[in-house]
């Protein structure tokens, strides 16, 4: 997964979001994908995700662009699997 520049519109379900990383990169993960982290699921609720979707730019303070492209990479991969 590469790093974007920029992206707009409005992000539902299936949409992908852009998450502006440490070092100022965007990384664009599909929703689903990045719901799939209870972490990641539980920040985008309390920013306003959701049903409607998420509007401008998804803040990840403290992971840089290389890391977040993992983090992404793991949960597209494990997407539908639960973890108990």
């Amino acid at each position: 997964m590469a790093p974007i520049n920029n992206t707009s519109g409005d992000r539902q379900e299936g949409q992908m979001i852009a998450c502006r990383c440490s070092d100022g990169v965007v990384v664009e993960v599909p929703v689903e994908a990045l719901r799939h982290s209870r972490l990641f699921d539980t920040l985008y609720t309390s920013l306003g995700g959701g049903e409607g979707g998420f509007e401008g730019d998804f803040p990840v303070q403290h992971i840089d662009s290389a890391t977040m492209c993992k983090v992404s990479e793991w949960c597209q991969e494990h997407v539908g699997r639960s973890f108990q």
